[in-house]
């Protein structure tokens, strides 16, 4: 989906959050450059005051954008392209700028850190990961991709999604992958041992905890026959240096009957005790949304995550993106009981929500507590919540009247609708790999 396929917006979208803790729907505006294009919002800080994302130009230029509101309360938004592209690294080539997506944020007290990627036009696609002293690039060692997909707490730790480096004789012969990657700190960056290399699997890495000591993601090996077995879910400890295994999800109706034909993680809490995820249906049956719990001693129990009611809609895809810190909601997508076009999905999560917690529509607890929604058509998708779980960000279509659709990021609040009604320990958010409409590469899709 590009700009070229929406008018400009024809209303003014910057809007101050409501004094008062009630809910709300806020389209969020698009700086000079790239107003009357399109955009989404990918990630949002554990506090709620940072988004990230990107947005998309009528003439169809990608930059990386940020939303703040601790200074002025309203959305105040600015273009990332100078910091990305005022100190783009010349080595081992000189790089230029073509695009850039932001697709993670951390607000450690007052500084803020910020992940993503930026293309060249004949280069490979780099991480890099702004923060208070300045611009950080991965993947400029031997000139191969990365992109930066999760933030710890403070900002030290990225993970995400790169090609290996080859050596053949103790030197760099080429690159291949994609593999999963850590750094830590600035050192060198860091493909955990058996989760990919460029003769027997390839791995993908979404998510890392507030502390940095758990990467979750997915992995490939591949088939006697060529191509690659069915997806897997896992968790790594960097520090033990073991790599585990998510177990599959089980019909909640009978345990011996499993769902899925390959799981991958998308999300993991601040303390890194829940992930969430989604997994394939058997017999290309439609996906489904997960949720792992650690149980202790290296195991976790499995929570599968069931549809909004809708009665006659037939099987509906899903999938978990996102679970706010203390582990009671988890955030996701699926079709909608009036369109097959994706719509935002929250579950509750907690202590009294069961071996497979029911789903709600976004926009229909929304209207519930008042808000009004009705111009918020077709595809409607979550992509992060905030740590406290009081806000949920990402992308849909608004309608500007008439029929015609604008595709930009939005921020729902949650006060008031009975999801969110009591302080939460604030943290910074830590999913990343969005699931975007607009931009289906940026998302690692696994396949049998």
């Amino acid at each position: 989906m590009t700009a070229s396929a929406y008018r400009p917006l024809a209303l003014a979208l910057a809007a101050a959050l409501p004094a008062a803790e009630a809910a709300s729907l806020t389209p969020l505006p698009l700086p000079g450059g790239l107003i009357g294009g399109s955009g989404a919002a990918l990630d949002i800080s554990g506090d709620g005051s940072v988004i990230v994302g990107f947005g998309v130009s009528t003439a169809g230029a990608t930059d990386a954008l940020r939303w703040d509101r601790r200074m002025t309360g309203a959305w105040d938004a600015t273009n990332l392209r100078p910091l990305i592209e005022g100190s783009l690294p010349t080595q081992p080539i000189i790089y230029s700028y073509e695009r850039s997506e932001a697709r993670a944020v951390s607000v450690h007290g007052n500084e803020v850190f910020i992940g993503g990627s930026f293309g060249a036009p004949f280069g490979p696609e780099l991480g890099f990961r702004i923060g208070p002293t300045g611009t950080d690039y991965f993947g400029t060692d031997q000139n191969y991709p990365r992109a930066v997909n999760a933030l710890s707490r403070d900002g030290s730790v990225v993970a995400g999604t790169g090609a290996f480096p080859v050596f053949a004789g103790g030197s760099f012969v080429g690159s291949s992958g994609p593999g999963a990657f850590m750094n830590f700190g600035g050192q060198a960056d860091f493909f955990p041992p058996g989760l990919g290399g460029p003769a027997n699997a390839r791995s993908f890495g979404s998510g890392v905890s507030g502390d940095g000591n758990r990467l979750v993601g997915s992995f490939q090996e591949r088939a006697p026959g060529g191509g690659f077995l069915p997806a897997q879910a896992f968790s790594f400890d960097p520090q033990a240096g073991v790599a585990v295994n998510l177990p599959r999800p089980t019909d909640p109706a009978n345990p011996l009957v499993y769902l899925d034909n390959g799981t991958q993680a998308e999300a993991i809490s601040a303390d890194g005790s829940t992930i969430v995820g989604t997994y394939l249906g058997v017999g290309n049956g439609p996906p489904g949304a997960v949720l792992w719990r650690d149980s202790g001693a290296g195991g976790f129990t499995t929570q599968v995550l069931r549809a909004p009611p809708c009665p006659g809609c037939g099987p509906k895809g899903l999938e978990a993106v996102d679970v706010a810190d203390d582990n009671t909601l988890v955030v996701g997508n699926g079709a909608s009981p009036v369109s097959p076009t994706p719509s935002a999905i929250v579950w509750d999560t907690g202590p009294a929500s069961g071996s497979s917690p029911e789903g709600r529509l976004l926009l229909d607890v929304l209207a519930g507590a008042g808000v009004n929604v009705s111009r918020w058509l077709g595809r409607f998708e979550a992509e992060a919540v905030s740590g406290n779980g009081r806000f949920v960000v990402g992308q849909g279509e608004f309608d500007l009247g008439g029929g015609v659709l604008q595709h930009i990021p939005w921020v729902a609040d949650l006060a008031g609708t009975g999801l969110w009604n009591a302080p939460h320990r604030p943290r910074p958010r830590v999913r990343v790999i969005p699931f975007s409409g607009m931009r289906p590469s940026v998302r690692a899709t696994l396949s049998p």
